[in-house]
């Protein structure tokens, strides 16, 4: 868990006031319209008392967005032609606005009603300005029966604070949990030079070694976005967590003694560097992958650079595929493959079924369509919100055949239509950040291309998707004694996860590593995670 430093300087209130003001400010409405101290909004049972699922009555909620936002995205018109719902919406670009979020909610001044793409620290939850929404579960008819028949208790579980309370929504939520994430290779270099496709780590060590001796200019495994993505993909098989995978600073839960180990001080995180270093010593791994800019990736991708993409997204090979092929090698074929076996099984990267979430303010329960809001948002895990967000508008984005199947529109462009040049998430708002609570599988799948399609569906019926690591909830005080080590002690394994990778550093130098950890409070960290741990299990 990241430290979060509250603002207090006038320079900070400054830029604080000027954020809120961009946010619309406070509502002038509020003294008219929201409840006074002793009054108790209406339950959201009297929020529609006609045909409406939200409210009968226009009603607007404000919203803070991160990312491109337009106003007259049709997934919106359509929305209030449904719920009577509009979202007085302000749009803040994803470079500003992880910044611009934490000053409103370290503040808890004049915040909108609905904070989008927020992941909120225990300090920030248990501050009292954001909304405890399970509190409302009972009043989320939708939002539950979703997250029971999709067996996601887990997500609330792992959202619930030191108080029992959760402050989060899951948004971007899938029924299924697929990887998006794969390994990718040039299947047409492999057939022509005899080299069995790998199955496991091994298998492409080996792979990349024959590889290497054909093309001697390569660097046949490539790599993007440094140690966070590729400690991510092959952690799991190798028995541990690392990278944008890892659990609460670096500590991994093992569910067979039911306790935390620091997992970067652990013998299979030592074997998993240990397998890196020899990929990138002997010049099998770029050697430039901590930096390396998605310019030079391309570039090697679309040449006889590299053959193996250890953790890219599907949909990738495509362009790559079609780029070899404009430069005259016709049988050029990026193809992706089923995760290698490791020394502890044969496993994705650690994958949620939610990829973000969205808080509501506490100020939001003193206003008086407080009821349609919690309506609102129960609705958008409704069948109706998904399909919306999602699949579009019947008759325009999507069909419904004979057996009451939707039916992608083959103009739209995906995966599945390679041809088609018809963006409906930049005209509808569909598959957004903000908006798309879920993700329907089946419109997954049919967004997905042949090509893959069974890969990811013998993924999803097999083990090859490990579970996050999961959360510990943590006091206020907890996480003032988490501040005092974490920084540090994330900042030198960070550094020394490179060393031992590209040989700066000795493995006969192992120990002094993890006598270092241990001075810089991984017991602290150890004793603290574990009591948190425990605590929240026999409650």
């Amino acid at each position: 868990m990241e430290k979060r430093i509250f603002a207090k300087a006038m320079a900070l209130v400054l830029s604080v006031t000027m954020v809120l003001t961009a946010c619309g400010g406070k509502n002038d409405n509020a003294s008219d319209n929201g409840t006074t101290e002793n009054e108790t909004p209406a339950s959201t049972e009297e929020a529609s008392n006609g045909g409406n699922p939200v409210s009968d009555t226009p009603v607007t909620f404000t919203m803070m967005y991160s990312g491109e936002y337009n106003a007259n995205y049709k997934a919106l018109a359509k929305m209030k032609e449904l719920t009577n719902v509009t979202l007085d919406v302000t749009a803040i670009p994803d470079s500003d606005y992880d910044t611009r979020n934490q000053l409103i909610i370290n503040t808890g001044e004049d915040m909108p009603d609905i904070i989008s793409k927020t992941n909120p620290t225990a300090a920030q939850a248990l501050s009292g300005v954001l909304l405890p929404i399970s509190d409302y579960y009972d009043q989320m008819p939708n939002f539950k029966a979703f997250i029971e028949k999709n067996n996601l208790q887990y997500l609330i579980d792992d959202a619930t604070q030191s108080d029992g309370k959760v402050y989060e929504l899951p948004v971007n939520t899938k029924e299924v949990k697929t990887a998006s994430k794969q390994i990718f290779v040039r299947k047409d270099v492999f057939e022509e030079n005899n080299i069995p496709i790998p199955t496991t780590y091994d298998e492409l060590y080996t792979a990349a070694k024959k590889l290497k001796e054909v093309y001697p200019d390569s660097q046949p495994v490539q790599v993007i976005y440094g140690n966070g993505n590729l400690l991510d993909m092959i952690a799991p098989s190798f028995g541990t967590s690392a990278g944008w995978g890892k659990g609460i600073d670096g500590f991994h839960y093992v569910k067979e003694s039911d306790d935390w180990i620091f997992a970067p001080a652990s013998n299979e995180f030592k074997v998993m560097l240990q397998y890196l270093n020899k990929l990138y010593s002997e010049g099998l791994l770029n050697q430039e992958y901590t930096t390396f800019s998605s310019d030079m990736y391309k570039q090697n991708a679309t040449t006889d650079k590299a053959f193996v993409l250890m953790a890219d997204w599907l949909g990738c090979e495509v362009p790559f595929t079609d780029a070899l092929r404009e430069a005259g090698d016709e049988n050029a074929e990026w193809i992706p493959i089923y995760p290698l076996q490791g020394p502890a099984g044969t496993f994705v990267s650690r994958v949620s079924n939610s990829t973000q979430t969205t808080v509501i303010a506490a100020s939001a329960a003193e206003k008086d369509y407080f009821p349609q809001l919690i309506k609102w948002l129960d609705w958008m895990y409704s069948d109706e919100g998904a399909t919306l967000f999602t699949w579009g508008i019947e008759g325009e984005t999507y069909t419904v055949d004979a057996n009451g199947n939707k039916v992608l529109n083959p103009d739209v462009m995906c995966a599945a239509n390679p041809g088609a040049t018809w963006d409906i998430a930049k005209e509808y708002g569909t598959s957004n950040n903000c908006f798309t609570f879920v993700y329907p599988y089946a419109h997954e799948l049919a967004t997905m291309a042949d090509s893959y399609k069974e890969l990811i569906q013998k993924e999803t019926e097999g083990t090859a998707i490990p579970n996050i690591e999961p959360a510990i909830a943590l006091t206020e005080d907890d996480v003032e004694v988490q501040s005092l080590y974490s920084t540090n002690l994330n900042d030198y394994v960070d550094q020394m996860i490179s060393k031992f990778i590209m040989g700066g550093e000795s493995f006969d130098n192992w120990d002094e590593f993890v006598s270092e950890c241990n001075s810089k409070g991984v017991d602290k960290l150890l004793e603290l995670y574990n009591t948190a741990w425990d605590k929240k299990q026999s409650e």
